[in-house]
């Protein structure tokens, strides 16, 4: 972990306009409707301390409080200064670690959390986004077919405790997925990527890796593993990860004599 100051260096006021904002950091986008709900009842009284960092070149990047300074500059304040906790000497990997910590009492969405954990030099965000690239995918949000994975919370469970963390697991089910599907939508649905990453949790090298993924697409689509996963899910009032992991220890085990799974029921 990064060792984060226990205090801003000084507190001043500062021209909103000098003040930017570096994506790498505060990776989290503006959120749009939040500024275009608080237009109308904007309370000056509300914007609170900006914390920024002041970098070695004299730009100050937003730490905490892009959306005051939105909504600031939506209501036509962009010309005012606003109270900031500047920090000083912190290098980008300190500054995203600030942003998660700032962050860590409010709703941060997993992707954008995950980003900064990856500005920030955290082991696990680095070695989940190198299975990642390894399988010829990137993290980030879009679709499928522009080899995009945003199932930040499912690669988190199938990469399990950073400090024994199960790397062979993660790697084998997004190879097996992408040797099995391609590029597709589905085949990075999270609750596939969690069922498939169980059994390699469980049954580590007992599996075929090649003969999984050469079933799973004779199978047919993720779509329609996914669909099967959920009528099951709701049968047995299950999670759709679990029934992804039973449907495809069944799947393996078809035409097999010897070094069958065990029945995960």
């Amino acid at each position: 972990m990064i060792a984060l100051p226990s205090r801003p260096s000084r507190t001043e006021w500062v021209p909103l306009a000098k003040i930017q904002r570096d994506p790498r950091v505060n990776t989290r986008p503006v959120n749009k409707a939040w500024v275009d709900k608080h237009v109308p009842v904007f309370d000056s009284s509300l914007i609170g301390i900006l914390a920024v960092s002041e970098r070695p070149d004299g730009t100050l990047v937003v730490l905490d409080g892009q959306h005051r300074m939105e909504l600031l500059r939506r209501i036509g304040w962009g010309d005012q200064t606003v109270q900031c906790h500047i920090y000083t000497g912190l290098g980008e990997q300190r500054e995203a670690a600030i942003f998660r910590g700032l962050n860590d009492r409010r709703y941060v969405e997993a992707l954008y959390d995950f980003l900064a954990e990856l500005t920030a030099g955290e082991r696990a965000a680095i070695e989940i986004t190198s299975a990642v690239d390894n399988a010829g995918w990137k993290v980030g949000r879009g679709r499928g077919r522009d080899r995009v994975i945003s199932a930040i919370t499912s690669m988190r469970r199938i990469y399990g405790n950073p400090d024994a963390p199960n790397f062979a697991a993660l790697v084998k089910t997004l190879t097996t997925v992408t040797q099995a599907w391609g590029y597709q939508d589905e085949a990075v649905n999270g609750q596939i990527l969690e069922g498939i990453g169980r059994v390699y949790i469980r049954f580590g090298d007992q599996v075929d890796q090649a003969d999984l993924a050469k079933k799973l697409a004779s199978n047919g689509s993720p779509g329609k593993l996914l669909g099967d996963a959920r009528g099951k899910a709701r049968m047995e009032r299950g999670t759709v990860a679990r029934s992804v992991f039973s449907l495809v220890v069944t799947l393996y085990n078809v035409r097999k004599t010897t070094r069958k799974l065990a029945d995960p029921k």
